[in-house]
């Protein structure tokens, strides 16, 4: 679920991250104080290697509950956290904790897509806060299970299950089997499509003068 273990078995390993900084886990370091959520992958084909190892979350503590793995690899991990800079995607969402009366949450459920190639930040895929905002001072709001639906094509959608304190739970459709909070809390059931976003800026791209009609160079972005 979660880790406060300054020495959690990264790989690539803090050494190799360190020497060769395009080759690193996603996240190498834990919110000691209130820990971080973390991914594993062990191959255990021939004895037990793992092969991949990072931390999830730096501040205000971070728990992992579920995960499911694609056929490509790609791990989608749900469960809830209280870092106010957990790192969701650009146009993520749900881009920041969810506020009720104009007041932060005590956190919310997250949903995380991971490839887990050691390319440090680029192994995020995408990644999302989801749920709303209790109670000042209340539980978050929680992911404990995920599952995947289409993930052979692009983007990938996922079906996740928690348990929600808050009367502004984003609920969809209007005429969806329960709309409403009933008691202290509920659970929920949701259904997400990962929609990556690319973001392209002046710095990115390059454009002189061009006479009419003739083509530029190809660029990468």
């Amino acid at each position: 679920r979660s880790t406060d273990s300054p020495d959690f078995p990264l790989f690539p390993t803090a050494a190799t991250c360190t020497a060769t900084p395009t080759t690193c886990p996603f996240q190498t370091t834990p919110n000691i104080s209130a820990g971080s959520g973390f991914v594993a992958l062990l191959d255990t084909t021939s004895g037990t290697t793992l092969k991949y190892g990072t931390y999830l979350g730096t501040g205000g503590g971070t728990n992992a509950y579920s995960i499911k793995a694609d056929s490509g690899g790609n791990a989608y991990v749900g469960g809830a956290t209280a870092d106010p800079a957990f790192p969701v995607s650009v146009a993520a969402f749900q881009p920041a904790i969810a506020k009720n009366g104009g007041v932060p949450g005590t956190g919310d459920g997250f949903i995380f897509e991971l490839s887990p190639l050691g390319k440090g930040t680029a192994d995020r895929v995408y990644a999302t806060y989801f749920g709303g905002a209790g109670p000042t001072g209340g539980h978050p709001d929680q992911i404990f299970g995920i599952s995947l639906g289409t993930t052979a094509g692009t983007p990938p959608t996922v079906f996740v299950t928690g348990e929600t304190f808050a009367t502004n739970f984003p609920v969809y459709p209007a005429g969806a089997v329960q709309t409403v909070l009933k008691g202290s809390s509920d659970a929920f059931f949701a259904s997400l499509t990962l929609q990556p976003t690319l973001v392209i800026s002046t710095a990115t791209l390059t454009f002189n003068a061009t006479a009419l009609k003739v083509a530029t160079a190809s660029q990468s972005i």
